[in-house]
């Protein structure tokens, strides 16, 4: 697999991807940091009650708890995902801009969560054919 070159506050860092196990247990981390913002609420959103305001203030206010920890949270978890950056992450707090850490992040995602393949497989089935009776 590449290695992913991530690019923050002017460093640049060779990250080899996790295997399987080690990215699974990465993807539990990211969703637990996504239900500390109520977004798991927001992925339960066919089941969201929107004549219930609690429950879709909930909602915003998870979303609106994310967008202001977003950059935070985000390098936590790329420092999760790739060990080395943990040593430098207060520096690269400091010094980066948040577009850099959110597209770092975004390439983590990408391969600890590889919907793109996902999609042409899926993409590239078809329906079983059937015969007439």
């Amino acid at each position: 697999m590449k290695t992913l070159k991530l690019k923050l506050a002017g460093r640049e860092y060779d990250v080899e991807p996790l295997r399987a196990k080690a990215s699974e247990e990465w993807r539990g981390k990211l969703k637990d940091k996504l239900g500390e913002f109520g977004i798991a609420d927001v992925m339960g959103a066919a089941a969201l009650d929107i004549t219930n305001g609690g429950g879709v203030s909930r909602v915003i206010a998870g979303v609106m708890a994310m967008v202001v920890q977003a950059p935070r949270a985000a390098l936590d978890l790329i420092a999760l995902y790739a060990p080395q950056i943990e040593a430098d992450k207060d520096a690269i707090f400091e010094e980066a801009y948040d577009v850099d850490i959110i597209a770092a992040f975004s390439e983590v995602v990408k391969t600890a969560i590889p919907l793109d393949s996902m999609r042409q497989l899926l993409s590239g089935l078809t329906a079983p054919k059937t015969t007439k009776k």
